[in-house]
């Protein structure tokens, strides 16, 4: 019998909430990240931002991910996506620098 990561974490870890344990799991979708091993492309890192989790992205390109269905209570519309554009020039200090538009 296995034991699923999200059983592990809640075990190991038995005071973490929902949102701390999907941010968890989006910080560690970063160790597999096909854009951090290639140095010579400009990317925005995997990064969460309080909310949800953005994929690595390169630069001048946009990334969408559904919308939350609720948040603190309120429940919103999972018909629409989130954007984010990320700029072509990221300075080596700004990888996770992104513009938040909704189309």
């Amino acid at each position: 019998m296995t034991t699923e990561p999200s059983d592990l974490l809640t075990t190991i870890y038995p005071s973490l909430d929902e949102i701390t344990l999907t941010q968890l799991y989006c910080n560690y979708s970063s160790v597999n990240d096909d854009y951090a091993v290639n140095g010579s492309q400009l990317f925005c890192t995997v990064n969460w931002d309080g909310v949800s989790c953005w994929p690595s992205t390169l630069a001048g390109s946009t990334s969408t991910v559904p919308c939350f269905s609720e948040l603190n209570g309120v429940k919103y519309d999972t018909s629409n996506l989130q954007y984010r554009l990320i700029p072509e020039i990221i300075g080596p200090s700004l990888k996770t620098v992104v513009v938040d538009t909704n189309p």
